[in-house]
């Protein structure tokens, strides 16, 4: 997963740059319904916060738990 992580950084680092507006990567393209600006090359970065960390191990847990408890329903369920 760490790898993962690396790899997408550095990916999204390239496609805001301008060796990715081009037509194979097209990051420079946009619909009808968007409005770009300046901001349409810059990086917005969420602050890492304690308690943004906690919520999402909160529902982390409460997603896996649901999918245990879903799962182990389906495997009862006879036709």
């Amino acid at each position: 997963m760490a790898a993962f992580g690396l790899a997408q950084w550095f990916f999204a680092e390239f496609l805001l740059s301008p060796a990715a507006r081009n037509f194979f990567f097209a990051a420079d393209q946009w619909d009808y319904n968007s409005m770009p600006g300046e901001w349409q090359y810059e990086f917005r970065a969420s602050p890492l916060t304690g308690t943004g960390l906690g919520l999402a191990a909160i529902v982390a847990a409460v997603a896996s738990l649901g999918g245990l408890g879903w799962g182990n329903w389906m495997s009862r369920v006879r036709r």
